[in-house]
């Protein structure tokens, strides 16, 4: 499983060329730090890591320059940057538009990822082949994987069987003490979250 510090590593290999590279670089009063600050010839990256693409990571490398155009004097060129391994298409526009790099590098297929869906069927992490979400313990044991699916309470996704769903929720809507959280379309979190919020009351 990639960590942001080997995705810092990867960029600095793959993408940046010659130059020199410091890490967890401080600037600004109040402890913050440039996870990536690469001198070349003629720039100077500022890059931030994050696992998945965020405007947290955009509003950082901003503030960066900031403090560091204010603390260090240079004539060469501050060039902004983000590494990740997952992208979002409306931060990386916002990204474009600020002239700010994103870097990404997916993880490689079959890989478990930290972002991947949970199987609500069996409880296994999913992970990923041919640009799709399989569960492979329920592929083993069953022949087919579950379902991918968007949680409508949380909206993440899930992996679930229709059928299997559909007679669990039949069976409980015969029990008054667990209609109320039980309800179709939940990933096993939200229900989990939904149980004990019921039973706090109930108890």
């Amino acid at each position: 499983m990639t960590s942001e510090k080997e995705l810092l590593e990867r960029v600095v290999k793959e993408k940046l060329g010659e130059g020199k590279a410091k890490y967890e670089v401080n600037v600004g009063f109040e402890g913050k730090r440039i996870d990536l600050v690469f001198e070349k010839e003629n720039e100077i990256w500022l890059i931030e890591a994050k696992r998945r693409l965020n405007f947290e990571a955009l509003g950082q490398v901003l503030t960066y320059k900031k403090l560091y155009e204010h603390e260090i004097l240079s004539s060469k060129n501050i060039k902004l940057g983000i590494v990740c391994k997952e992208t979002d298409v409306e931060v990386e526009e916002a990204c474009k538009s600020e002239r700010i790099e994103v870097f990404a590098f997916p993880e490689k297929i079959g890989e478990v990822t930290e972002e991947a869906p949970i199987c609500g069927v069996c409880g296994s992490q999913m992970v990923e082949e041919g640009g799709e979400y399989k569960c492979k313990t329920c592929e083993y044991f069953f022949g087919m994987s579950s379902l991918v699916k968007r949680c409508n309470n949380c909206g993440k996704f899930y992996g679930t069987y229709p059928a299997v769903e559909d007679d669990v929720l039949s069976l409980c809507l015969t029990k008054d003490n667990i209609r109320n959280h039980w309800r179709k379309g939940l990933c096993p979190c939200c229900r989990k979250e939904g149980y004990e919020y019921y039973n706090s009351w109930t108890s």
